[in-house]
């Protein structure tokens, strides 16, 4: 980079960081912390899941459950062990005698009764050449579910549109950022986060630390873990928190809420200053060295923001750039970015490595700051060929009213530069909405908690997603009483998955990673009253029925998943954005191995009104062939609930009920 200042940490960050990749490799179900990485046998990693499927009473064809497993060096051996299990979890099966070969043929008898089956394998891999020579990982279960033909009593229609193509959307999550004030995550609140199998978020944004008093990041760093910076509270588990969200494949967002206190203009970290021109290079250089510690101490990360809420004026912690409201744009911003010596400076040699999705990418990615309600602050850095091309993702917040906070971005959403198409700097960005809370105040706190005050929550999911064209959700904040994880205030339980956490799980395990399709409803609601735009699928947000009572519009959103074998570009969404905005191309069946839908009934915030949708019947794309149909529902009765799908016999079509206050997520794996 030019004008980068190397520095020791850089250098050993840097080798540190090429060993943290050699020995770590891509999670895959659930894998032993290898203790030692050169005297332990390396946990199998899973590439091909065994998969569920549906059958009729009586259906002879039946497809056998396989998995494949990538070898980590010449001596590794493996063997395997199936279980049936009368639940879909992966412990407490019953091993299935005789069955040790990686694929698994079922015994056609299976058809005989209606009945739900779980299956899943265990893989040992046994390395004699390794002090610790044995390691194991589980795979996924294996749904295999026997039904009888269905009847269509259908009144509505849900016919999902792949030729309509939206955002690519990442995912889902919350912040978790270490102020005095808020609660602490430690381990077992990842867990429960994280794990595919459980609330199965992947999406975490965390705390860029700064000081009063110094401007080496090494020292503020070990302060904070140390619990020097909070001695009422322990962060020694900031590292390892975010290597759980690395584990199961997630992606970790850093922000500062402010440079140190004496590169600002008001020689304090608190709002009310500016940073100073003169420490530019020095700001881009402290995030690259987070960045570097980060990955060091095992937690790459994937994406850093330059500033939390760069235009907002604060009381506590805050730093702002000029934002000329009639210009729409923050000229002090794109100018940040146009400074010689910054450039892309976690990409500059030599590269800061970043990681997300399971897997190491080549630098860590950079977050244009995150704005406060307008989302037009980033129209100068993006109208700029030079700022634009240092920055990746495009960070904002949706406190506010309607006409602010409900916005798509058309400048960072369609490209403005063409001259290298292939070169994806020039492509679309994705806009991350990072932040925003709702709750019901002094003397109320304890609503926020109860299950009829999921609705306002996931309107905020639905803005971002729907109609903003979003790419992830972040919730402030992941632990708290009006969060995702109880913190033991306000009635709640320390380290309970509350309503709001299972209502977030609907969206993290159906709609992550994926891009986002249309649906077209036709059709009656149950009460044969006609469907319209008025009671399904709202095309606008109204803040007061949103936000304060939750609203009685139904809300339903589809998404595809993609085929990763022959276009690995589509992982991180790039094809998908690079088609859909230069080239417009349909996408096929051949481009996608699943379809998901996420719909909900939201009532008021006292649990009455809403919308019963009935019986609807779910139409796929022609062509498309019913492999396996999963299901989770929750409701007032309980949260995260499985259950089984009916689908036609021709296995292009599926039904299911819809009853007010109910979330009901779908997923249709392709034949």
């Amino acid at each position: 980079m030019n004008g980068y200042k190397f520095s020791f940490w850089g250098i050993f960050g840097l080798a540190a960081l090429v060993l943290t990749f050699v020995f770590t490799g891509c999670p895959s179900g659930d894998r032993e912390d290898d203790v030692s990485p050169s005297d332990s046998a390396a946990a199998p990693a899973i590439i091909t899941q065994p998969q569920g499927a549906v059958y009729f009473i009586g259906d002879t064809e039946i497809k056998d459950l396989s998995v494949s497993v990538k070898p980590m060096t010449d001596d590794d051996v493996f063997s395997y062990q199936w279980y049936s299990n009368t639940v879909a979890a992966k412990t407490g099966g019953t091993g299935i005698p005789g069955e040790t070969r990686p694929t698994y043929t079922l015994s056609s008898n299976i058809t005989a009764e209606v009945k739900t089956h779980y299956f899943y394998v265990v893989v040992t891999n046994t390395n004699s050449t390794r002090k610790n020579p044995v390691k194991t990982t589980t795979s996924a279960v294996a749904t295999v579910n026997v039904q009888t033909e269905v009847q269509d009593t259908s009144n509505a229609a849900v016919t999902v549109n792949t030729d309509q193509r939206f955002q690519y959307v990442r995912g889902f999550g919350g912040n978790d950022i270490a102020f005095s004030h808020l609660p602490v995550s430690v381990p077992s609140d990842y867990e429960t986060m994280f794990d595919t199998e459980k609330l199965g978020y992947n999406m975490v944004r965390i705390y860029v630390p700064t000081s009063e008093e110094y401007t080496d990041i090494e020292q503020i760093m070990n302060e904070l873990v140390t619990n020097k910076t909070y001695p009422e509270i322990n962060l020694s588990n900031f590292y390892e928190n975010a290597k759980i969200v690395n584990k199961y494949g997630g992606y970790i967002l850093a922000s500062p809420w402010s440079p140190p206190a004496r590169w600002k203009t008001n020689d304090s970290v608190e709002g009310g200053g500016h940073l100073k021109k003169a420490n530019y290079e020095d700001w881009a250089d402290y995030l690259r060295r987070y960045c570097e510690i980060m990955a060091r101490n095992g937690a790459p990360i994937y994406a850093v923001s330059l500033q939390n809420e760069y235009t907002w004026v604060v009381s506590y912690e805050g730093c702002e750039y000029t934002y000329d409201v009639g210009r729409h744009g923050s000229a002090e911003n794109r100018d940040y970015w146009k400074t010689p010596g910054i450039g892309h400076f976690t990409s500059n040699e030599p590269p800061v490595r970043g990681y997300g999705g399971g897997k190491a990418l080549p630098f860590v990615k950079i977050m244009g700051g995150e704005s406060h309600n307008e989302i037009t602050p980033h129209d100068s850095a993006l109208n700029d060929r030079v700022s634009r091309e240092c920055i990746d993702v495009i960070g904002r917040h949706i406190y506010g009213t309607e006409g602010t906070s409900r916005y798509t971005y058309p400048l960072a959403l369609n490209p403005k530069f063409y001259t290298n198409p292939e070169d994806p700097r020039f492509d679309a960005k994705e806009v991350w909405m990072t932040e925003h809370n709702i709750n019901s105040g002094e003397g109320g706190y304890e609503n926020d908690s109860t299950w009829n005050y999921v609705w306002p929550f996931l309107n905020e999911v639905d803005l971002t997603v729907r109609l903003n064209n979003e790419s992830a959700f972040f919730w402030w904040v992941s632990k708290r009483f009006y969060g995702m994880i109880g913190d033991g205030k306000n009635g709640t339980t320390e380290g309970a998955i509350l309503p709001r956490g299972y209502a977030l799980s609907h969206y993290a395990r159906f709609a992550k990673e994926t891009g986002r399709v249309g649906v077209d409803i036709s059709g009656t609601l149950a009460n044969g009253a006609s469907i319209s735009a008025s009671n399904v699928n709202q095309a606008s947000f109204n803040s007061t029925e949103n936000k304060a009572s939750g609203g009685g519009t139904v809300k339903i959103t589809a998404f595809v998943s993609f085929n990763r074998k022959d276009q690995s570009d589509w992982d991180d969404g790039s094809e998908w954005r690079r088609d859909r905005e230069r080239t417009n191309k349909k996408i096929t069946l051949d481009d996608i191995t699943a379809i998901s839908l996420v719909m909900y009934t939201p009532t008021n915030t006292g649990g009455s009104g809403g919308t019963d949708m009935g019986t609807i019947k779910i139409k796929l794309p022609d062509g498309f062939v019913i492999r396996n149909a999963e299901a989770m529902r929750s409701n007032a009765s309980g949260q995260a609930k499985p259950e089984t799908v009916p689908i036609s016999r021709d296995r292009s079509e599926a039904y299911v009920t819809l009853p007010a206050g109910n979330i009901l997520s779908v997923r249709f794996t392709k034949e």
